[in-house]
């Protein structure tokens, strides 16, 4: 494993934070809306 982190890795740990991140966003929000539809 190298010492430094490749431009590939660092590309694919981004990619999977920012995708981690919308899931989140997209989860919260249709649990928003579900609350909004519930009430």
């Amino acid at each position: 494993m190298p010492a430094k982190p490749t431009l590939e890795s660092l590309a694919v740990s981004s990619f999977t934070q920012s995708r981690s991140a919308s899931t989140r966003g997209r989860d919260s929000l249709a649990a928003d809306l579900l609350s909004v539809t519930n009430s």
